[in-house]
């Protein structure tokens, strides 16, 4: 079954909180920041597109653009050093990871400093950039309960199809 957006949410910031228990915290990126417990972080999806490959289920295949802010406050070239370093862990620790979910996993793209929220001028802060694909919708085969076939019935062409369905003959189970 597809994804909801606020599963997927929880469930990435769930594993990073458990792959990096040296953060003070991980949470989706707040409307509005107060002073903040540092080192910490922030998760969100930037954007999606379509994925080059569809399933055929009936969901949509999307690749995520997803965002991993790391903050660190700032005490001088420690901590510039101390956010690259955990940037670079965070890199790692993302890339090829399926956060627990029935899903492609992830792929690490970028990690560069980040400075484009006056909120945030006072800190120490880098992004970690990673695409993820995952499926959006509804499985149709998920709609159709237990389906297992009970007879299996063979034919050869060019005597096959729905009109020689008199044609076909049936296998024994053994």
């Amino acid at each position: 079954m597809g994804l909801h957006l606020d599963d997927y949410h929880d469930a990435v910031i769930e594993k990073i909180s458990t792959d990096m228990p040296w953060l003070t915290s991980v949470d989706n990126y707040p409307e509005q920041l107060g002073k903040l417990d540092t080192p910490c972080a922030f998760f969100g999806v930037v954007d999606w597109d379509r994925a080059s490959d569809q399933r055929m289920t009936g969901e949509l295949s999307i690749e995520l653009s997803c965002q991993l802010l790391i903050v660190f406050g700032q005490e001088g070239e420690v901590s510039s050093k101390a956010v690259r370093n955990a940037s670079m862990f965070a890199s790692i620790k993302i890339d090829e990871n399926r956060f627990g979910l029935n899903a492609e996993p992830a792929q690490f793209v970028s990690a560069e400093p980040w400075a484009f929220d006056p909120d945030l001028d006072q800190y120490v802060v880098w992004a970690v950039n990673f695409r993820h694909e995952i499926e959006v919708g509804e499985d149709q085969f998920d709609l159709v309960p237990d389906f297992l076939p009970t007879d299996v019935n063979v034919a050869q062409a060019p005597k096959n199809g729905a009109d020689h369905l008199d044609d076909y003959e049936q296998l024994e189970n053994e």
